[in-house]
């Protein structure tokens, strides 16, 4: 039996195990395990043997992985993201714009989008800031009138810009398996964070003209001094984004230090400020242990898979066969587009990533793909499945939220405008790839 067709049927295996709802992690590293013991069965011929060998590679992917240094900032940023959660900064950024844009079309979602997006420099989880704005600006929202569908439609798609305004938890992901810059991806998102709030934000205006009832005026004035004075909520998300955003732009920390900068900064803010109390953060920490540790079993699965991957051939093979299409770049990285948004509908984000990026991203490269660019459009196609059936995650945080007030079929209804809103911002990154390069171009290294 060919290497190739071992690693062909490893492949599927995978998939078979997904589908039956096995772990990710364990998925990854049950495969890899055997498909490389397999491999080096047919080799060596001795089973004995090739458990030892398999067992080896094993345990150089759990030793290699956990003890890289960069991975160190994985729960800093984690750190960050829960205390942002826990001190307030959420209610503060949409409380200071609903008095700026309120009385716009779709203020109140103006006000969301631009909260989300303030948010998102404290935290790296799209989830996670889905789930604060739909206790933060829905009430809200639902009490000036506006058609409740449409309200968690937007905090549902809003979140998904958590995922690439840094910090980005899944860039963060991405330049780990990838062995690219963190910086610099994380600074390669602020463009595509950007373009999608607006492009969300020209939607909310658009479709709340074309039918006010979604989203009455509301009939609150408030004065310039009011609205001036508002701004003092937003100072916190100020001085994290400067920390973290310029303090990598300007070389003047890494990824890492930036990661324990922002999550310095978010602390005695929120404690200072008297909205984070100490009682709290045992479960904070907890917290975080547990989602680092979720995402280091990820990883190390998935380095054991993608050895396998090598061994076998395929990743070489694959290489090779679209290297030699007599085809546009653009043409395979539009067919890479579509295929991710696909997957993106049935695995979550950090399982999809761990499963294509080892075998994908050296494609890209040896295309001559700009990898920064590439692997931004990677995550805005990812991120299409956030919002899409069946496992659009941030409908099912935002769910948990509703409770009965939406059914699951209406909430992910009232999603699919923002769908092709985020199509949208896909196409527009790949036919304007300086908004994702411009930035991690300024980068000090």
């Amino acid at each position: 039996m060919e290497s190739l067709t071992i690693g062909i049927g490893g492949i599927f295996f995978l998939l078979v195990l997904l589908t039956v709802g096995v772990h990710i992690a364990f998925s990854l590293a049950t495969v890899g395990f055997l498909g490389t013991a397999f491999l080096f069965l047919i080799k060596t011929g001795s089973l004995a043997k090739s458990l030892t060998l398999a067992t080896s590679v094993m345990n150089s992917a759990f030793f290699s992985t956990a003890s890289n240094y960069v991975w160190v900032v994985l729960p800093l940023f984690i750190l960050m993201g829960l205390l942002a959660a826990e001190g307030g900064l959420s209610y503060s950024a949409y409380n200071s714009l609903s008095k700026w844009v309120g009385r716009l079309p779709g203020g109140l979602g103006l006000a969301t989008i631009g909260g989300q997006t303030g948010f998102g420099t404290c935290t790296g989880s799209s989830l996670v800031t889905a789930l604060v704005f739909a206790k933060v600006s829905k009430p809200e929202m639902v009490r000036h009138g506006y058609e409740k569908n449409f309200s968690y439609g937007i905090i549902s798609a809003g979140g998904t810009i958590g995922m690439l305004i840094p910090p980005s938890v899944t860039l963060i992901v991405y330049g780990m398996l990838s062995n690219e810059s963190v910086g610099k991806l994380l600074i390669g998102g602020v463009g595509p964070g950007l373009t999608l709030a607006f492009i969300f934000s020209m939607g909310i205006i658009i479709m709340t003209k074309r039918d006010p009832s979604l989203a009455p005026t509301v009939d609150v004035r408030y004065s310039l001094k009011e609205k001036l004075w508002s701004l003092k909520d937003l100072w916190a998300i100020l001085v994290v984004a400067v920390s973290v955003i310029g303090g990598i732009m300007w070389g003047l920390f890494t990824a890492t230090e930036a990661g324990a900068t922002g999550a310095l900064a978010v602390f005695l803010i929120s404690f200072f400020t008297g909205k984070l109390k100490l009682h709290a953060l045992p479960n904070i920490l907890e917290e975080t242990a547990k989602s680092t540790a979720m995402v280091f079993l990820v990883f190390i699965g998935a380095t054991i898979f993608s050895r396998f991957l090598t061994f076998s051939g395929i990743a070489k093979a694959m290489m090779v066969s679209i290297g030699n299409l007599q085809v546009s770049p653009i043409y395979i990285i539009i067919g890479f587009m579509v295929l991710f948004i696909i997957l993106g509908m049935f695995l979550d984000n950090v399982a999809l990533l761990a499963t294509t990026v080892p075998i994908i991203h050296p494609i890209a490269v040896n295309l001559g793909i700009d990898p920064i660019w590439f692997a931004l459009l990677t995550i805005m196609a990812v991120e299409c499945g956030l919002i899409t059936p069946p496992v659009g995650l941030n409908v099912y945080v935002v769910k948990s939220v509703a409770g009965d007030d939406i059914s699951l079929e209406d909430l992910f209804k009232a999603c699919f405008p923002f769908f092709i809103m985020m199509v949208v911002n896909l196409i527009l990154l790949m036919i304007f790839p300086s908004i994702i390069t411009w930035l991690p171009s300024l980068v000090k290294t």
